[in-house]
């Protein structure tokens, strides 16, 4: 490991001063993951003294940073861009490459975090638990680490004549099931 980050650094050194290493070019060069932890950080300084709350950050290869946050009456796009702006001023493109993205988790993303079931109470949301199962209904409470969901089902009578809506409740653990907000179009 400490050979080849010396190899690298003569070879960098080499191509900095227009001269070839042992007659050739570095193929790739060496670059230090930015951490996740500096990402954490920096939002939680933009965001700190606001409703804004984050969702999900991953830092993944070539320094692809994702930051998905949200607000519980919806975050604007200035919010985002201000956000975006903040990490980019506190970290040194000419030290680190970085690809940066700040938005609001896509509609139909599984919930990450609970402002997340709080933000969608009395909303229309698809569950579906470990085994597969999807059910569709109003998100009613939250109560610990446990929802209830309310459905309805429509109900022909014995001669077909008559339909008759019957509402039932099921209760969830958010650690056992997938959520996700559905939009519905009238």
């Amino acid at each position: 490991m400490l050979f080849d980050f010396l190899l690298y650094f003569c070879a960098v050194e080499a191509e900095r001063n227009g001269k070839d290493y042992r007659g050739q070019r570095p193929l790739f060069y060496y670059s230090e993951m930015i951490k996740k932890d500096a990402i954490v950080t920096l939002v939680q300084q933009k965001i700190t003294d606001t409703d804004i709350f984050v969702v999900n950050i991953t830092v993944g290869g070539n320094n692809r940073i994702f930051v998905r946050v949200d607000k519980p009456l919806g975050i604007s796009l200035e919010e985002c861009q201000s956000i975006s702006k903040h990490i980019e001023n506190n970290l040194d493109r000419e030290t680190e490459d970085f690809e940066l993205e700040v938005s609001s988790p896509g509609i139909g993303e599984p919930f990450k975090v609970i402002q997340q079931f709080e933000k969608c109470i009395n909303k229309f949301v698809c569950v579906i638990s470990k085994e597969g199962e999807k059910t569709n209904g109003v998100l009613q409470n939250i109560i610990g680490e446990e929802i209830e969901i309310e459905t309805e089902e429509k109900i022909k009578s014995a001669d077909k004549s008559k339909k008759s809506i019957l509402k039932k409740k099921y209760t969830y653990n958010i650690n056992n099931i997938t959520v996700k907000e559905i939009i519905l179009l009238k």
